[in-house]
């Protein structure tokens, strides 16, 4: 009998022996390191530069807008003209840079207002400013960049320049024909005003003059 005690204490011995290795085992191959150097990115050259005034007024000191047909707006007025340009070049960029071209309104007019949009030789279609796609990230803009007073943010036009290349536009801003007639054109137009403000995006931010 006491043999058969000694065997069995013998047994249990060695498994606490064992199970003591392979937890040492375990908690060596487990040990941890933390990263102390910075992890650095490179990214391509991402510019645009934008020509031109980017505040627009009608109805302003003394110099009053009118109804007007498209026909007469396309001929007779005198559009704005801004051009945007991709500084970078393709030693230093890879691919073309994505713009978005938003028009900040504020004023009276906003419901009365029509434009156009040429690009290049290309002749815009004459649409109702309300009808242009509302730009819901108007709250991303900086406040150095953001026209005082903004009441409404459109998209105008979307694209992409290559390196070294860039684009002229031409913006028609007028009242539309059918906003009103004879002498309510006095209280319902003449006495409201309107300002508008063109600025440039991309992913990176905002470029204006």
């Amino acid at each position: 009998m006491r043999k058969g005690y000694k065997i069995t204490l013998g047994l249990i011995t060695i498994m606490i022996l064992l199970t003591i290795s392979v937890g040492t085992s375990y908690s060596y191959y487990s040990i941890s390191d933390i990263q102390k150097e910075e992890n650095n990115l490179t990214t391509t050259c991402f510019k645009i530069d934008f020509s031109g005034s980017n505040d627009i007024a009608l109805n302003t000191a003394g110099k009053f807008a009118y109804p007007m047909s498209d026909v007469n707006a396309a001929n007779k007025l005198t559009p704005y003209t801004f051009t945007i340009t991709n500084s970078c070049t393709t030693s230093n960029a890879a691919s073309g840079v994505n713009y978005e071209i938003v028009f900040n309104t504020k004023g009276d007019l906003n419901d009365y207002i029509r434009y156009k949009l040429d690009e290049g030789a290309t002749l815009g279609t004459a649409t109702a400013l309300t009808d242009a796609q509302p730009y819901t990230y108007a709250q991303y803009f900086p406040t150095s960049k953001k026209m005082v007073g903004t009441v409404h943010s459109y998209k105008l036009k979307s694209g992409t320049l290559a390196p070294a290349a860039s684009q002229t536009y031409k913006l028609l801003l007028w009242i539309d024909e059918n906003a009103c007639s004879g002498e309510e054109c006095d209280e319902k137009i003449m006495a409201k005003t309107f300002e508008g403000q063109i600025l440039v995006l991309t992913s990176m931010g905002v470029l204006s003059s």
